[in-house]
């Protein structure tokens, strides 16, 4: 069907682990969970670990549907004004723009889709944690594709999701949970490529002329992504990449020292139209160069030890002096440094369900175990690992 990759719910029974013994415990295995915030930009897939994480600690879940006091307002897109000969602005203009609010009205209102596609919250209190989830549809402009199915609401693009529901939702729980340091995410994991697999086979299949239902007996989709598509793709990984990190700063406002940014690899799904499998492994390529080429551009520009000795004179020219150093003016963003050497990580989840295809609920989602398990474990991992710096110039 196609809202398959949308439309696995979350699982309605777990294993719930009672964390309030190891808060109690000051040389708990979880003391770096405390008072900490995670954030998961991506598909389905970070829905489910999120679901499955927060029932494992017995976290409190919640999903931020339109009528939450949290949720951002409904995406408006900017519709152009068009004038006429008169210098006043036609009345098809004004239709259009009467026409996009209705529809934008209608895809707010589709509560079946909430429980798939609405941002979640898990609030770990035990912890004084939370982990904060936001679906996207891939990176590229699908509206015109999908807009007419269950799921959809604006905005479609994955940077529009991020400016116009993460940043807005972010705002809204730390003052409604009253805890600020939601603003500032301990660790970040960001994820595209499956919803982006789906829209190009809709365009494939749209560009020859075969409607819906697609045929599930042809090799059209398994074809190459080709280059155009790929580094169109690559230039919206990178910004949404780097946008995150300027973003999400270090509390001495500079973007090297943000937090650790984390990219889940794709896993190899069993055969479909929608996420064939040879083009999940092409675009997982695609996202390991890409990030690979961040790496490098950072170290190459701005590395780690010049950063680090900088700060080290900066500090000791101010105790000698007696003076604080002035801060420098923001640079553009082509010389920023973004510090991607030390803050971008990639997450193998991808290639541990290598071979694991029978343990799948459908197509594309792993059960539980070995699923959300693997996850769980590897996410604590990062996150302690965040919080240790291990890996960074100023690591505890």
């Amino acid at each position: 069907m196609p809202g398959n990759l949308s439309r696995t719910s979350p699982r309605k029974e777990g294993p719930v682990v009672d964390a309030a013994p190891l808060r109690n415990q000051p040389n708990s295995t979880y003391d770096f969970l405390f008072d900490r915030n995670i954030l998961l930009q991506g598909d389905s897939m970070e829905r489910l670990h999120l679901t499955d994480f927060c029932r494992f600690l017995g976290g409190n879940l919640t999903n931020i549907d339109p009528h939450h006091p949290a949720s951002p307002p409904t995406y408006r897109k900017t519709m152009p004004t068009i004038l006429g000969e008169d210098g006043e602005e036609t009345a098809a203009s004004k239709a259009a723009k009467v026409q996009r609010r209705a529809d934008e009205d209608k895809w707010e209102n589709r509560p079946d889709s909430w429980f798939y596609t609405r941002p979640w919250l898990c609030d770990l209190k035990e912890y004084n944690s939370t982990i904060i989830n936001v679906f996207t549809w891939g990176m590229q402009d699908m509206e015109d594709a999908f807009q007419t199915e269950e799921f959809f609401h604006g905005p479609s693009t994955w940077i529009n999701r991020f400016h116009n529901v993460t940043l807005p939702l972010l705002h809204n729980l730390a003052e409604m949970l009253d805890r600020p340091s939601i603003l500032h995410p301990d660790l970040i994991e960001l994820a595209s490529g499956f919803w982006d697999l789906r829209g190009f086979t809709e365009q494939d299949f749209i560009s020859r002329g075969i409607g819906r239902p697609y045929p599930m007996d042809t090799d059209l989709p398994f074809g190459d992504v080709g280059e155009e598509r790929e580094q169109k793709w690559v230039r919206e990984m990178t910004d949404a990449v780097k946008t995150v990190a300027r973003t999400f700063r270090g509390a001495n406002g500079e973007v090297r020292d943000g937090p650790t940014i984390s990219w889940r690899t794709l896993h190899h799904p069993k055969r479909n139209n929608y996420t064939p499998y040879s083009r999940a492994f092409a675009m997982d390529q695609l996202a390991r160069r890409t990030l690979h080429g961040l790496r490098v551009e950072s170290l190459a520009t701005y590395p780690s030890t010049f950063a680090t000795a900088k700060k080290s004179i900066l500090a000791t020219t101010d105790r000698v002096f007696g003076r604080s150093t002035v801060a420098a003016p923001e640079l553009p963003e082509s010389e920023l440094d973004y510090g991607f050497d030390e803050r971008i990580r990639v997450s193998e989840f991808g290639a541990l369900l290598l071979g694991q295809e029978h343990h799948f609920k459908d197509f594309l989602h792993p059960d539980v175990l070995p699923g959300s398990f693997v996850w769980s474990e590897m996410v604590l991992y990062e996150l302690k690992r965040a919080i240790t710096k291990i890996g960074r110039s100023d690591q505890i």
